[in-house]
């Protein structure tokens, strides 16, 4: 047996223990997810069948993912998800890989193999540290190189929280709790009030990472039963078994509280008191001065007795009498109040983004700080809820908190995604959507974006936040630093959020402070970072078009729609995959005369970057199925050709004078070449992946020489890259892995393992950073890691 220890996770036989006894599923050790534990039994007593299959199947990549994400070493799976992806679902050889995959799990459970850390060498004297402004390095070329030294003893030097987006808060009725769940096979809960223990899971079977709907908003609770809306579908779900009963296009709408004459809301700093009759303004109330990087100013209203409570961003607690308008008392609070207040007895109860949780007591006409109690460290910025004898605060960690209202003790939590608790860490089983972002280093401030919607600027040290910003919808690409700015756009349909701009916003703050200095609504979402070259910034959006801009006003100086003049017949069919227009989605790269970057019209692009004519165009998507459409993963340049992914599974090394292809390399059969490289000298490094979206189970780094001239594959190392690129030094090669759970460096001469450090997240779509000593990464678990 292996024991592994890893900042605060310890992962052996005591868990397996601990696991068993709590669930006290008898004669077996437990696997930590209870409706699994049903299965196990069932997968024993009669084999996998076409009835059982779909849930079975799915099931079983659930609890796959609970032991990859623990750290165990999967390969012993392999054949078993090579079978499972090579034949199909409704087959005889599909039923006996689900039976197959069973056994070897509970083999798994039952004689664990972890993979264990490597460390390298101690740290020694001070290191230069080289600004890192863009999503691939210090230059305009997604190389990913750095001149630093780079970490070299492979330990965690700190973690900061960077969490999903999550408002969904759940229904409390009959002492039960009905709680809807962003995974792709688990789609909602229903909890046993008191204790948190599951009583049913409400299932999609899905098992694709983009392909499954997904579920974010608060369900719906009726007579019928339970309403959960996904991003494609609403279905309703048995209240007492949590049964599929159908399937519609909406569900029901709540009714409002009509008894009162007057309806209360919010805009900027001003809350409002409306007439229900005539729709006359009653009255409005200055909660202050606003926070300029906050987009919201204000909490949902909670009404209690005659008094309005709602928080600001700007750290304060509000009552506020409702029929007059009048300030009762104002509070003043950790943090920013996203979370709408609520009210028990005499006490209101305010969550804040730093994850604390305020009791604040009111007598009369003021009001006092009961107690403050720490709930994880991501955050909140669902609505509590108030139920028979608890409170209840959804995290930003996704895990949902049941606290004493009168001590503010944590009673029970709970996974809002379906995973397991393994000595006081939750591990997740199930997928999310959120996509984290990529950080940026400069001046010793490390920026991050990502699905939670805020900016934040961390001091590069310590990890300590310096400031935040709120973008008011998911930031996926890197936040560029271009004089003295950082800019970042969004995606505005990530969110169901009020719009209140004809088009989303690109933002340029003052990167010391995050306060504004312009806002632009000249273009649509957008997915990636600019970069700027020559005092002309570049951007891409969703929409397919790409902008040249000032990066002084925001102004568009210049613009290109990148399917224009792509025939139809090259199109590729899955051009509107996802519900999202052929846009933008890979980080742009530059030369002193050219900007280089491709849609998903299925070219690749090169412009003047005065006066956005194009330059030349090369075709590398499939036209037949939409195969290597340019996507998040950026194109490379190096010396004189541009390193692109081509139909999905080529690297093409496009010659930069003429547009033209020079040479290409295919990956083996089944797998994805997922674009970004690393480059320096006459090496290039690239990754490949075996159905990444799927079953992550294996990805390789690969090393290639003579570049310039064809290139010749030196090395491969299995368990990294994947849907994440790596990143280079004079002598170390680091990356993550959309396939495992430990960021490594490598020797780049010989591949050669220096050190790995197990981060607890596989990274998508997004790469490491690195500053000094140190490399920064961000792993879907939603931490950013800081390694030494």
């Amino acid at each position: 047996m292996i024991y592994k220890k890893t900042g605060s996770i310890w992962i052996g036989l005591a868990v397996v223990m601990a696991l068993a006894a709590r669930s006290g599923w008898a004669g077996e050790t437990a696997s930590g997810l209870e409706d699994i534990d049903g299965l196990r039994i069932e997968v024993k007593a009669q084999a996998t069948d076409a009835a059982t299959v779909e849930s079975r199947r799915s099931a079983m990549l659930r609890w796959w993912r609970l032991m990859w994400r623990s750290g165990q070493d999967m390969s012993r799976f392999d054949e078993v998800a090579v079978t499972l992806l090579q034949t199909a679902p409704d087959s005889g050889a599909n039923f006996a890989a689900v039976d197959r995959g069973y056994a070897v799990l509970e083999e798994m459970l039952n004689n664990p193999v972890y993979i264990e850390e490597k460390r390298g060498k101690e740290a020694t004297g001070r290191t230069q540290a080289t600004d890192w402004p863009f999503y691939g390095g210090a230059t305009l070329t997604n190389s990913g190189y750095s001149p630093d030294p780079g970490p070299s003893e492979g330990r965690i030097a700190w973690r900061f929280p960077k969490g999903h987006a999550w408002d969904a808060v759940p229904v409390v009725e009959d002492g039960r709790i009905y709680l809807t769940s962003p995974g792709i096979d688990v789609v909602g809960f229903c909890l046993d009030e008191k204790t948190g223990e599951v009583i049913w899971r409400a299932r999609q079977y899905g098992e694709k990472f983009y392909g499954s709907p997904k579920a974010k908003e608060t369900p719906v609770v009726t007579g019928e039963g339970i309403w959960i809306k996904t991003n494609r579908r609403t279905s309703l779900f048995n209240k007492e078994s949590g049964e599929l009963l159908r399937t519609t296009g909406k569900a029901p709408r709540e009714q409002p509280d009509d008894s009162s004459e007057l309806a209360f809301s919010t805009e900027d700093r001003w809350l409002f008191a409306y007439d229900k009759r005539d729709n006359s303004i009653r009255w409005r109330y200055d909660t202050g001065e606003p926070e300029v990087r906050a987009y919201t100013q204000l909490s949902a209203v909670h009404e209690y007795d005659g008094r309005l409570y709602v928080g600001t961003a700007s750290c304060e607690v509000h009552c506020v009498d409702a029929v007059t308008g009048e300030k009762i008392w104002t509070h003043p609070v950790s943090d920013w109040v996203r979370s709408q207040p609520v009210k028990i007895g005499d006490t209101v109860y305010v969550a804040t983004l730093d994850s604390q949780l305020h009791a604040i007591k009111e007598t009369g006409s003021s009001a006092e700080e009961s107690w403050t109690r720490q709930l994880g460290e991501h955050g909140f910025t669902a609505d509590l809820v108030a139920g028979d004898d608890l409170i209840f605060a959804s995290g930003r960690d996704l895990i949902l908190y049941a606290v004493d209202p009168s001590t503010g003790e944590t009673k029970w939590h709970r996974g809002i995604i379906d995973g397991a608790w393994i000595d006081g860490n939750f591990i997740m089983a199930d997928y999310t959507a959120a996509l984290p972002g990529t950080p940026t280093i400069v001046d010793g401030i490390v920026y991050i974006g990502g699905p939670d919607g805020f900016v934040n600027a961390l001091d590069v040290e310590t990890g300590e936040e310096i400031w935040k910003f709120e973008a008011g919808a998911v930031i996926t690409g890197a936040v560029s630093i271009i004089d003295g700015k950082a800019i970042f756009g969004r995606i505005s349909s990530a969110f169901d959020i009020p719009q209140r701009e004809a088009s989303p916003p690109l933002f340029a703050v003052d990167a010391k402070t995050g306060e504004p200095i312009w806002t632009s609504f000249e273009y649509g979402n957008i997915w990636i970072g600019p970069i700027l070259n020559n005092e002309v910034m570049f951007v891409g959006d969703m929409s397919g078009n790409v902008y040249g801009v000032d990066p002084d006003t925001g102004k568009k100086l210049w613009e290109y729609y990148t399917s224009k003049d792509t025939p139809q017949e090259d199109r590729p069919h899955d051009d509107h995959r996802h519900g999202w227009p052929p846009g933008v989605y890979c980080m742009p790269v530059a030369d002193e005369a050219n900007f280089y970057t491709g849609s998903w019209s299925g070219y690749y692009f090169a412009w003047d970057q005065e006066t956005g004519d194009v330059r030349w165009r090369t075709q590398t998507g499939n036209p037949d199925d939409g195969g290597g459409l340019p996507d998040s993963a950026a194109p490379t340049l190096h010396k004189d050709h541009l390193y692109v992914q081509k139909q999905g599974y080529i690297i093409a090394a496009i010659n930069i004078h003429s547009g033209k292809i020079d040479w290409e390399w295919k990956a083996s059969p089944g797998y994805l070449q997922n674009g970004t490289l690393a480059a320096l000298g006459d090496r290039v490094y690239a990754s490949t992946a075996r159905r990444v979206t799927h079953i992550p189970f294996i990805s390789w780094i690969h090393c290639f020489t003579d570049v310039e001239n064809g290139s010749e594959l030196l090395w491969s190392h299995r368990e990294g890259g994947g849907l994440t690129a790596p990143v280079i030094t004079d002598d170390q090669l680091i990356f993550g892995s959309s396939t495992g759970m430990f960021l490594k460096s490598i020797d780049p001469q010989t591949g050669d393992l220096n050190w790995s450090v197990f981060t607890g997240g596989e990274m998508t779509e997004n790469v490491p950073a690195i500053y000094g000593n140190k490399v920064f990464s961000v792993s879907k678990n939603g931490w950013l890691n800081a390694v030494r």
